[in-house]
């Protein structure tokens, strides 16, 4: 133990759309996506970027009688699948939009898992390094993958960003005490976003991709999910001294109300012990675990000394969880 998250953030795009919005151009209906996925609301980027939203998820860890110096942070890790620069990369941009003068940066695409990852990878560099404080930045511009013409993912996802300023103190009791991460093939194809490749004067048109838009096989993804999060949990629960009972709150990848309604009754557990908020925000990747903390969080839902589980699953396919006393 010993790293531990002390302030939440996030930002989502101004431009809120409804499922009645989606209605005017889409063969679907309000009832058609609340009852399938859970998503009443979501929010769609109009001129917001992966960056800029992080740099405003980052800046508002800083508010509120923050007790953190910016040039302090000696680690900022960006979640994201959808970079508006590769270089420099996303949390390159939001260092030098915080103004801190030395920092290590860099980003990582483990999709919607994408946050346990680098939340697990900011921990371990942060006791190899002696790094006092660091940013995990969880954030996706899912509109711009996305196929606005197929109700079977347009209406699913949603653009986010959310961001955890973590501390480490080598005698602290409280913070991350288990993670597990894993990935499965993907034999079945049922997550697929291939990128662009130009022709070059050293290929001929047969390799030259073209881009495609998300692909997702949903009734695939969802066996894959429940299954996953069921694996996930237990393996945090097993490698600890924790029970199910202790934990207060799950709060799991907001993907699909029905995948943790499932997951939640082969765990036998109260599905009411997972915290979800995908009827207004979607499916936004890897923002979704931090976006959802934050709001549970500035609910004022968590207390000194709660067992807390996050856990995911995404692309890959990738997928984990992470146990820690708040």
């Amino acid at each position: 133990m010993g790293v531990e998250i002390i302030k939440t953030a996030k930002e989502t795009p101004k431009k809120k759309i409804t499922n009645q919005d989606l209605e005017k151009f889409l063969d679907t209906t309000d009832e058609w996506i609340t009852t399938r996925t859970g998503v009443t609301n979501r929010y769609i980027s109009t001129h917001e970027t992966a960056t800029s939203l992080g740099i405003k998820a980052c800046q508002s860890l800083f508010k509120n009688n923050c007790s953190v110096n910016k040039d302090e942070v000696g680690l900022i890790i960006c979640a994201t699948m959808t970079p508006d620069t590769i270089i420099p990369t996303v949390s390159a941009n939001i260092k030098k939009a915080l103004e801190i003068s030395h920092c290590i940066t860099f980003d990582v695409n483990v999709a919607c898992s994408g946050f346990l990852y680098a939340v697990s990878i900011a921990e371990s560099m942060m006791k190899n390094l002696n790094i006092k404080y660091s940013i995990v930045v969880g954030v996706d511009i899912n509109s711009q993958l996305v196929d606005w013409s197929d109700r079977g993912t347009a209406v699913v996802f949603g653009d986010g960003a959310g961001a955890v300023l973590l501390s480490y103190e080598e005698s602290k009791e409280t913070g991350i005490i288990s993670t597990f991460l894993d990935n499965i093939d993907d034999n079945e194809n049922s997550l697929k976003l291939k990128n662009i490749y130009y022709k070059t004067p050293f290929n001929n048109s047969q390799n030259e991709l073209d881009f495609f838009k998300l692909e997702m096989v949903g009734p695939k993804v969802m066996k894959f999910a429940i299954n996953a999060i069921n694996i996930a949990i237990s393996s945090v629960i097993n490698s600890s001294n924790i029970s199910l009972e202790d934990i207060k709150y799950i709060v799991p990848h907001q993907a699909n109300q029905r995948i943790i309604d499932a997951a939640a009754k082969n765990l036998k557990i109260p599905k009411e012990k997972f915290y979800l908020n995908i009827n207004n925000y979607a499916n936004t990747s890897a923002g979704s675990i931090p976006i959802a903390l934050d709001e549970l969080n500035k609910q004022d839902s968590l207390k000194k000394g709660d067992y807390i589980i996050l856990v995911g699953f995404g692309g890959g396919l990738s997928f984990g969880a992470i146990l820690l006393k708040w």
